[in-house]
């Protein structure tokens, strides 16, 4: 009985294996519009397009008054203080440059799909 049913698990492997592979060798040929003609990528194509400006301009303006503002307690302070604010101006010149680079490479990005 035991050998019997261990023939017939052989067997159905067998079988079963053979569905996997006719199922995998069958072709299927889809044919689809790109993403760049979908709802949802032209929607955020024209969001992203549209924040460009503004947030450059933003973070610009949100940049130098952080800049002033640490350039006006730098002379009030000592020098201890002084070399706090020369890193915290270094560190919001960075971000600006970032925020230009980000919003810059993402619209190169979303030029390669047109």
């Amino acid at each position: 009985m035991k050998n019997k049913l261990m023939k017939l698990r052989g067997k159905i492997t067998v079988i079963m294996m053979n569905m996997i592979t006719c199922f995998l060798m069958a072709q299927n040929h889809v044919y689809a519009g790109g993403i760049g003609s979908s709802k949802l990528f032209t929607g955020t194509e024209r969001m992203l397009n549209d924040m460009k400006k503004p947030l450059i301009g933003l973070s610009s303006a949100i940049g130098v008054v952080m800049i002033i503002y640490n350039l006006i307690r730098m002379k009030m302070g000592d020098d201890v203080d002084t070399k706090m604010y020369k890193k915290r101006i270094g560190i919001i010149l960075i971000c600006m440059v970032l925020v230009v680079s980000v919003v810059t490479l993402v619209s190169t990005i979303l030029s390669y799909y047109k």
